[in-house]
């Protein structure tokens, strides 16, 4: 299927919760990736088409029991507090949910997942796996994160959940992928004296601006992902805080 034939997601998941939306927040992240709060999903059975992004759902307060069918496959398991469930891009699937659940999702761009997997991998074309109420802790506490950065408000807001949604695309390649993408340490082990000082007064002296993760990165000539696992980088963000 080609990729303007993929559906709207978030047309998609307001027709499958009966009109109502769910609470996109306006603030677009890179790879034209969007988050959704926490909201409650209402019980449901739809056919949903193949769509354009990934959806990763975090689910907090949870009951009954929760299926998808992808051709002759089916998928069940019970609606359980701290699971993870996933609905691939570009495919399509029946699923129901006979009780109400509070979740918090990612409309992940796909776009954003391959350049992760360009950064990290060999170059292939990752393949997620369908979940429901899939237990990853490590996945449900950077959902959880992102979701409380949401109305924090805070001016390092932005820069702080491009961190997190880098994170959760390695926990992607790494734990749900149909063929797992090892993670290949790269050249860097951290910044050297001269990038740690470059984004420590850039961040000084823009303290009160919305600071994008993709500035700091171009600021030391690497790529976000590159930037994000140069461990040396970690107390520039501390220096914030303080």
């Amino acid at each position: 299927m080609g990729r303007n034939a993929l559906a709207d997601t978030t047309i998609h998941i307001r027709r499958l919760q009966r009109g109502l939306s769910p609470p996109v927040i306006p603030e677009a992240f890179a790879g034209d990736t969007r988050l959704v709060g926490r909201w409650r999903n209402r019980p449901f059975e739809y056919n949903l088409p193949p769509l354009k992004d990934h959806i990763i759902s975090a689910t907090y307060v949870a009951a009954g029991n929760a299926s998808v069918t992808i051709g002759q496959q089916t998928l069940s398991a019970p609606a359980r507090s701290g699971m993870i469930t996933f609905a691939p891009r570009g495919h399509e699937g029946f699923w129901r949910a006979d009780g109400s659940v509070e979740v918090s999702n990612v409309f992940l761009g796909h776009g954003r997942l391959l350049a992760c997997a360009d950064q990290v991998g060999n170059g292939r074309e990752p393949e997620l796996l369908h979940r429901v109420h899939f237990s990853d802790p490590k996945l449900f506490t950077i959902m959880t994160m992102i979701n409380d950065e949401i109305s924090s408000g805070d001016v390092m807001s932005h820069l702080y959940i491009e961190q997190l949604l880098d994170l959760l695309c390695l926990q992607l390649l790494r734990a749900h992928a149909a063929t797992s993408i090892p993670i290949s340490p790269g050249p860097r082990r951290g910044l050297s004296a001269w990038q740690v000082k470059r984004v420590t007064t850039y961040i000084r002296e823009n303290v009160a601006e919305d600071i994008r993760l993709q500035e700091l990165a171009d600021l030391v000539n690497l790529s976000r992902f590159h930037f994000c696992t140069a461990s040396a980088w970690l107390p520039v963000i501390r220096l914030m805080d303080g």
